[in-house]
């Protein structure tokens, strides 16, 4: 924050994660600064019950800043001049409910000449990409967002609040028969959220019943170096024993003599392939059939434009 006369304001907000010690050599440099958020420091000077190594060196900086004398908490709200943008979840497209048909007539009205266009191959793919993703949004309803929210019971609700309450008449007071009340206050919420959450979980597991899958085997036999793992135990063993390997810190860094050969083979292909026939020219139906044999549970690449529209593309 600029306060004018060559001097500012930096304000942090710091996130200091749990069992890391705080580093305060860095705003040593800083000359006028507000550091606020999060900063895992537990000292009884400001109220807590235990302490730590970040505790006792904020409590240090807190007496050598001389900040106990006639300094108290205080909640401020800053304004930075601007409005963060809220990023929403990216919408997703109800393939189900497409009209294609016109879809097909907006893209049929905006017909690009290729052989009277000046454009590049990359400003002409570009162009095409905008005039489908255009349709798209005009012919192509969304999926509605379907939120799920378990509200909490009225005794929970009301624990909440007093706690609430306490907390704040705490941090105005000192009082410690606050604190105890607070304290109080907080093991009784976490007992009833327990106590409420896993009666949800039993609550669920009983709607599913004790059958829920209706297939036997929704995963079948699997045949791993000529031994079948026929069992959901001896799947879910041979499972676990294959992604330890994969993801194991001690794996062999050295590439066997199979994947050098592998890669050898690929380099030798793509070296001596003939790349002049990539510019050679197709056919409409050529086109048709490669956009048909796409397949479309594929996920959309970079353009965003997704599979399940090829067929209103021919």
């Amino acid at each position: 924050m600029n306060l004018g006369k060559n001097s500012e304001l930096l304000v942090f907000s710091l996130y200091n994660p749990p069992n890391v010690l705080l580093n305060f050599e860095f705003f040593k440099t800083c000359r006028n600064y507000i550091l606020g958020g999060d900063l895992n420091a537990r000292t009884k000077q400001i109220g807590c019950v235990g302490e730590n190594e970040n505790g006792i060196m904020l409590e240090t900086i807190i007496n050598d800043q001389d900040m106990t004398s006639d300094h108290f908490p205080i909640e401020a709200s800053i304004s930075m001049g601007y409005q963060l943008e809220n990023k929403s979840a990216a919408k997703r497209f109800n393939y189900k409910k497409a009209n294609w048909q016109l879809f097909s007539e907006i893209l049929n009205s905006q017909i690009v000449n290729i052989t009277e266009c000046s454009l590049t191959i990359d400003q002409l793919n570009d162009k095409i990409t905008e005039k489908i993703i255009s349709a798209s949004h005009k012919s192509i309803p969304y999926l509605s967002k379907k939120i799920y929210k378990t509200s909490l019971p009225p005794n929970i609700v009301n624990l909440i609040k007093e706690r609430r309450k306490v907390r704040r008449n705490f941090q105005k007071t000192r009082c410690q028969k606050l604190k105890q009340k607070f304290n109080q206050l907080t093991s009784e919420l976490k007992a009833s959220l327990k106590k409420f959450w896993n009666q949800n979980w039993f609550d669920f597991i009983e709607k599913m019943g004790k059958n829920p899958l209706t297939r036997p085997n929704l995963i079948p036999n699997l045949i791993l170096n000529e031994n079948e793992f026929k069992t959901n135990e001896e799947k879910g063993k041979c499972f676990g024993e294959l992604l330890s390997s994969i993801f194991s810190p001690n794996s062999d860094l050295i590439d066997s003599e199979k994947d050098i050969e592998i890669l050898n083979s690929n380099s030798d292909f793509f070296r001596n392939y003939n790349h002049s026939n990539f510019n050679d020219p197709i056919c409409l139906n050529e086109l048709i059939m490669a956009l048909k044999r796409l397949k479309n549970e594929a996920a959309s690449g970079p353009d965003q434009i997704h599979n399940l529209i090829s067929p209103g593309l021919y």
